[in-house]
């Protein structure tokens, strides 16, 4: 019993306190709806007598902790009146688990993935954690004959591996590879008929006791000077490692950045089958882009990220 008490104490930190202590960042990570249906079954197992008092206790403090949760992790919002003349633009978005499993082992999985992918009609596809660039080809392969694809990747026989892709059926360029705090960007350039699209892709550390703070800061930063510099980026995207009640996404809305995911539903993104937090992030700038229409879905085993899918309009 002691064990489920605690279980519950750390679900409720995370959610309560969020990431505002980096001592227990890793609290917002806490399987809260796994910890509440725990707490509830062994409640009723033990006839409410979990906790001493009140009866039935242990299950109201689950459920209420849950409800808090499940509440951070709906999108609410519902999309305006499309606007005059806007182009609209499908991206998206997935961690493909380098294909497979691991960076050198790209499995069968890879092969539905590419399928559920052509399946969306996407106009551009963002890719965290893709696989080896002879199978990565395969995807734009798959696509059409104008698509291509721009990616960058870790160096040899570094610590921390990412890969990350732009795909499109317009030319992609990589502009330049940032370091943000400790996590990694990469900036592409869309070559569209309408106007080239600036793309920040981002990764971030994926221990959970990292604090994602600076990361977050150092990323608004970095496109606030981008837009001062004539360069504004239209989207911010990628596996952030971070779940959007981590402290630095307060100012994302008051910097002018609209999370497509507002507009989803059930948000969460990891782990796959039964995704808890939402790690993975579409930002569209909002003096440029609105948001008509966000949902995810579940890819092959072992992906244990689900997919998102965006529906933008361009303003003119």
């Amino acid at each position: 019993m002691l064990l489920v008490t605690v279980a519950w104490l750390a679900a409720t930190a995370g959610v309560l306190l969020r990431d505002r202590v980096a001592a227990v960042a890793a609290l917002t990570y806490a399987p809260v709806p796994l910890i509440a249906l725990a707490g509830v079954l062994i409640d009723a197992w033990l006839r409410g007598r979990a906790w001493r008092r009140p009866r039935f206790g242990l299950s109201l403090a689950c459920v209420a902790v849950a409800v808090w949760h499940a509440a951070g992790m709906i999108g609410w919002r519902s999309p305006g009146p499309v606007p005059p003349g806007s182009v609209p633009v499908r991206v998206l978005l997935w961690n493909v688990r380098w294909g497979g499993e691991t960076p050198e082992r790209v499995t069968s999985a890879w092969a539905g993935t590419v399928a559920a992918i052509v399946a969306e009609s996407p106009d551009v596809v963002v890719l965290s954690e893709a696989p080896s660039l002879a199978h990565l080809r395969e995807l734009p392969a798959a696509l059409g004959p104008r698509w291509s694809f721009a990616h960058v990747q870790h160096a040899a026989g570094a610590d921390d591996w990412y890969r990350l892709a732009v795909v499109a059926p317009h030319p992609v360029t990589l502009v330049a590879e940032h370091a943000l705090a400790d996590g990694v960007g990469g900036e592409f350039v869309v070559a569209r008929p309408e106007r080239a699209l600036r793309v920040l892709v981002v990764d971030g550390p994926s221990a959970p006791w990292h604090d994602r703070r600076p990361m977050l800061a150092a990323v608004l930063q970095w496109v606030t000077r981008a837009a001062a510099d004539g360069k504004p980026v239209d989207w911010i995207v990628g596996d952030f490692n971070a779940p959007s009640r981590s402290i630095g996404f307060d100012a994302y809305a008051g910097a002018g950045w609209t999370s497509a995911a507002s507009f989803s539903g059930w948000r969460g993104t990891w782990r796959a089958p039964l995704p808890w937090l939402d790690l993975d992030h579409v930002f569209v700038r909002d003096d440029a882009w609105s948001v008509r229409a966000c949902r995810h879905f579940t890819g092959p085993r072992p992906l244990d990220h689900r997919a998102i899918v965006s529906e933008l309009a361009l303003l003119r």
